[in-house]
């Protein structure tokens, strides 16, 4: 046990040397003689790791931009205004160019978690200063979604604006903020190099800066003060049917409000035509049409009226076709500021089919917009609310489908507490938003998310005869790449294992997974070849009750049959969601180990270890800020005895290291249980504080240890970590966003006491 304290200093320093060699390494690669426009390095319809990395990954490149972002760990530029013109030069040293200087730039293509930059020390040259800065993109918060790189990445370092935002989550403690605006998505903003505390309900008519991809999210960056302008604003507002029938008529209406604190003059509401499966019908409230853009202009519009306009084009395209409108926006002669409105599509047809709103990727294309849908209900689900309590919901699927295996044929609707009742083998008429949604926090999710519709209103849910759907039986690929393209078309579809299911990981809040028995294996590892096929099942009840009462409680090595439902997706995971009446049932359910396995105490001469996650270790108390809900005493007694059980069974270690701890008192906890229960005698130490969730770190000590000291370490980095500045240098960002805890202690062995150091940390796995 010595030898392990004192080469651990020493094995921490040896990594930290290597990678300090890592960061310092120039690459020796020569500089291409040829230009590599901005566009080329970027552009790319290949998601990849689904991040969508530039061809020129790995390449040394040359390229020249004109600076419009300086940050601190380093610059953008930009060769023109639109989606992939620009990139991010990673360069955290000084002097670094100034704004509208037209730089010549070399360095390696690289993507930093899923961010495509100009790095491994890129340099630059100057070739001209005081040029002017290309113009921002006018952008709405639905084309460039935090959490879609689908939809964003072709705008991945551009610089965006988006106008008449409203605040919808405000700063947390590293000021990222959520905004929303006319086209009901949902998009964040940063602070790499302003920062703003708005609350929720604050009101911008501008948000300027580069859209960056840190941290799982896109985020605009405003570079200063003057990138956010905050108050009143013209608001535009648009109005259309979601479908029409072919040949019918379309009216868009379209509403210019005066938000501002003055009477408006000359107002202009300007909308261009769609061109594409549409025909201009008539112009209504005095418009004037040259080229395909209309326009209307109303004289005097007072402080907070309201101006509406009309026109009507007729829908020319076949069923299934789609009818854009993006091009409508609003100002005035003393307000010249315009209010440019978001995308608006129409369906030709009654509804829109599902595998169409579900589309080939991850993402559904009309992510944010307002559908009406048609599907055979094939079964529910209940989940639970990010604040606590639960959701409704169930899936419908198109029972002829597209014949495309990428698309799904299933969707997810989500009616919340609302009241609708619905049946299996519904034929149900849907109306609503379409989102990509996740459980545990609602909208705020990655690319991996439930593609669903919300409803608003129990009448937004219209059943009409029944019909009936083919369950699909799975045959998941191992190939973890290719298994996730096979189970995203399938989600939302009912389905079916044809086999026994092979349990290849324990029953977990309700949940097993599995793999089909007929491929041999009985577990699943990383790397092995069935990485990719194991699915979780569990009843559409939450926490996998099945009639009110618990599921069974399986461990690797169990089989289970009847295994059907519709594919669902829930934390962070696919499962099966089996159904009332269709529980699945256990062929074999392996025994435990008897006796379970354990290690005897340390002797005299030893101390032991233990580092223990134990996962959202809370008592009854709900503290404002924590994302638990609450949980109840006997809950709270459970998961204190398991942990105070495990730690026995691990011989009572001399030192136990624990994650994932709400506070103090909860430690105190285990250690009574410990001593009354086992006879093991346990003092607690916490450093609260640690991490933004509340989930701290702490030690058990036993009776032989004695704390010399307890210290909090945050240490500075060069790199974009996302954090802020903190305390930090100029230039410099917070390295930990979970705190390293460490102790010095010195324990009683035989011939001598021992001092040594321990570090607990909560290492981010993401």
């Amino acid at each position: 046990m010595k030898k392990i304290t004192l080469y651990l200093p020493l094995a921490l320093a040896l990594g930290l040397l290597t990678v300090v060699l890592l960061l310092t390494s120039p690459t020796t690669a020569a500089p291409p003689d040829a230009l590599t426009p901005i566009y080329d390095i970027q552009y790319t319809t290949d998601p990849g790791d689904g991040t969508y990395p530039s061809p020129y990954e790995g390449q040394l490149v040359t390229t020249t931009g004109v600076v419009y972002a300086v940050y601190g760990g380093g610059f953008m530029i930009a060769d023109d205004s639109g989606p992939w013109h620009s990139i991010y030069v990673y360069y955290p040293v000084t002097p670094k160019p100034e704004l509208g200087d037209l730089v010549e730039v070399v360095g390696t293509v690289q993507e930093y978690y899923g961010l495509t930059e100009l790095a491994n020390y890129a340099t630059y040259t100057t070739l001209s200063s005081g040029n002017p800065i290309h113009l921002p993109s006018i952008v709405t918060a639905a084309e460039i979604p935090f959490d879609n790189p689908d939809i964003s990445e072709p705008y991945e370092s551009v610089l965006v604006e988006v106008q008449n935002i409203v605040v919808t989550e405000g700063a947390d403690p590293y000021c990222t903020w959520t905004f929303s605006d006319a086209s009901s998505g949902s998009a964040k903003a940063d602070d790499w190099g302003y920062c703003i505390d708005p609350d929720v309900g604050d009101q911008f008519a501008i948000l300027r800066g580069a859209l960056i991809y840190t941290f799982d999210w896109y985020r605009v960056m405003p570079r200063d003060a003057g990138d956010v302008i905050q108050g009143p604003h013209i608001a535009v507002q648009f109005h259309a049917a979601s479908n029409v029938a072919p040949g019918a008529l379309l009216t868009y209406t379209l509403s210019a409000i005066n938000n501002t604190t003055i009477s408006l003059t000359q107002v202009t509401i300007t909308d261009a035509i769609p061109l594409t499966n549409t025909a201009l019908a008539d112009i209504l409230d005095g418009g004037v049409l040259i080229g395909d853009v209309i326009s209307w202009t109303i004289p005097n519009l007072p402080n907070g009226d309201i101006a509406s306009v009309q026109f009507v084009v007729t829908a020319t395209g076949q069923v299934g076709d789609e009818i854009w409108n993006r091009n409508y926006a609003a100002w005035a002669a003393n307000w010249p500021t315009a209010t440019v409105g978001g995308p608006y599509v129409t369906i030709i047809g009654d509804y829109t089919p599902i595998y169409q709103i579900q589309g080939d990727s991850d993402a559904s294309p009309y992510d944010g917009y307002q559908v009406t849908t048609v599907g055979v209900v094939v079964g529910f689900f209940e989940g639970n609310l990010p604040d606590g309590g639960q959701f409704d919901g169930f899936f419908i699927q198109d029972p002829a489908g597209d014949g495309i295996t990428t698309t799904s044929d299933g969707l997810f609707v989500n009616h919340g507490t609302l009241g609708v009742s619905v049946a299996a083998g519904d034929r149900v008429t849907v109306t609503g938003l379409v989102q990509e949604f996740s459980e545990w926090d609602g909208t705020a999710c990655a690319y991996d998310c439930l593609t669903q519709i919300g409803v608003g209103s129990a009448g937004d849910v219209q059943p009409s005869i029944t019909g009936t759907v083919a369950a699909t039986l799975l045959d998941p690929p191992g190939d973890p790449d290719a298994a996730h393209i096979y189970w995203e078309a399938l989600e939302g579809m009912l389905v079916s294992l044809p086999v026994t299911g092979a349990v290849v990981a324990p029953t977990n809040y309700g949940t097993i997974q599995v793999i089909p028995g007929d491929a041999g294996y009985d577990r699943a590892l990383r790397g092995g070849p069935v990485e990719g096929m194991p699915v979780g099942v569990r009843h559409w009840k939450r926490f996998g009750e099945m009639g009110g009462g618990d599921p069974p409680s399986l461990i690797v090595g169990s089989v289970v049959t009847d295994v059907d439902g519709p594919l669902a997706y829930s934390y962070g995971s696919f499962l099966v969601a089996t159904q009332p009446g269709g529980r699945w049932g256990v062929v074999y359910s392996q025994p435990l180990p008897a006796p379970p396995p354990s290690w005897l105490p340390a002797e005299n001469s030893e101390f032991t270890l233990l580092s223990f996650n134990v996962e959202n270790f809370f008592d009854t108390v709900n503290d404002p800020g924590k994302d638990d809900p609450v949980i109840s005493p006997v809950n709270y007694a459970i998961h204190r005895d398991k942990i105070a059980a495990t730690i026995a069974q691990a011989g009572c270690p001399t030192f136990v290291g624990l994650q994932e701890v709400e506070k103090l008192a909860v430690l105190q906890d285990v250690a009574a249980v410990l001593s009354t229960t086992y006879g093991c005698a346990y003092s607690a130490v916490l450093s609260e504080g640690l991490d933004g969730r509340g989930i701290d770190v702490g030690y058990l000590l036993d009776s032989r240890v004695t704390v010399d000291g307890l210290a909090q370490y945050q240490d500075c980095t060069e790199y974009d970590t996302g954090l802020g500045q903190g305390d930090c240098p100029e230039g410099q960002q917070m390295l930990y966003s979970r705190i390293p805890l460490v102790l010095t202690a010195t324990v009683q062995m035989e011939p001598e006491p021992l001092q040594v150091v321990l570090i607990v940390n909560h290492l981010k796995s993401k």
